[in-house]
């Protein structure tokens, strides 16, 4: 179990002590929250980017007969990297930085096909058991008594609801791909594999931070269709940063990490006398290096072991 240090959060939570060892559903989902209003409109704006690009990659699915496969198309090529990316996003404002709703689409230029390739099996797991659940439902309709519309009714909904809460149970030990995607530049395997090792260690917890965030996705989306529809522009990109960090938060802390990740500093490459973009300048410039005056293992040296200049 991680220890987590006091003073870790504190920084950018005030007042908030996180606990010692690992981080709880609770304590994701408040610090998650804490997070989002310490600086609400860049990073609620972060939130819409990302919505707004779903929303529209979304709106071909309308088509006739075409619909079904450019949305099928989104799903498996577009959706995951605009996940990732969004994961991303948060994670620089976690991290320190400032939110920056550009950094959403980092997932296409940084982690395009790990993403895609994380989310391929259980796409395909997914497919495969939705058409296997029709597949059943279509056969129990062609056999049965056309006039006990009541009883075929009732024996689909018993093959259809115990075979889906299966699937989401199935389905919910890849909920940390797309996070662990950032950890595995190379293979997205690797990054699905992670999230499902994570989550077989802490299934319950996952599986309650899972309904837990359906039901902030459901209020968010009913509160902006009550509000004339338009104002699920406003909840759900808030529902999807606050979830987002709070995912971030409990993938770290469950993988052994510190909370707030070190900012990744850039190769340092001399263009001149003083580097450019550098608070300081290369040693070359700066005349002979100073004195050892540690004594190297023997100890401090004293004042009088250093020989006066003749």
């Amino acid at each position: 179990m991680s220890q987590i240090p006091p003073n870790e959060m504190e920084q950018h939570l005030p007042g908030y002590e996180p606990p010692a060892g690992e981080l709880g559903v609770m304590d994701a989902l408040r610090m998650g929250w804490r997070l989002v209003m310490s600086d609400f409109w860049p990073i609620w704006l972060v939130g819409l980017v990302a919505y707004a690009v779903n929303f529209g990659a979304g709106l071909p699915g309308a088509i006739p007969y075409l619909g079904a496969c450019i949305q099928l198309a989104v799903c498996v090529f577009v959706l995951p990297p605009l996940a990732a990316g969004l994961f991303y996003a948060v994670a620089g404002v976690i991290d320190g930085r400032k939110a920056n709703a550009g950094e959403v689409f980092e997932g296409f230029r940084q982690r395009y096909w790990p993403s895609v390739v994380a989310l391929l099996l259980p796409w395909g797991i997914y497919l495969g058991a939705c058409i296997v659940i029709g597949g059943l439902i279509g056969v129990l309709v062609a056999v049965a008594d056309e006039a006990n519309e009541d009883v075929i009714v009732l024996l689909a909904l018993l093959i259809a609801v115990p075979a889906m809460i299966i699937l989401m149970l199935v389905m919910l030990l890849f909920l940390f791909a797309l996070v662990a995607v950032w950890d595995h530049p190379e293979s997205g395997w690797e990054a699905m594999k992670t999230s499902v090792r994570i989550v077989k260690e802490r299934y319950l917890s996952t599986l309650g931070f899972a309904v837990l965030a359906w039901l902030i996705g459901l209020l968010a989306t009913v509160v902006g269709v009550i509000a004339c529809c338009v104002g699920v522009f406003f909840t759900v990109p808030f529902s999807m940063v606050w979830i987002g960090a709070s995912m971030i938060y409990l993938y770290r802390s469950w993988t052994g990490r510190p909370l707030v990740q070190p900012a990744a500093e850039e190769p340092f490459e001399p263009t001149s006398p003083v580097s450019r973009g550098s608070p300081f300048p290369p040693r070359d410039a700066m005349g002979p290096p100073p004195p050892d005056l540690t004594g190297g293992p023997a100890g401090p040296l004293s004042p009088t072991d250093i020989e006066p200049p003749a």
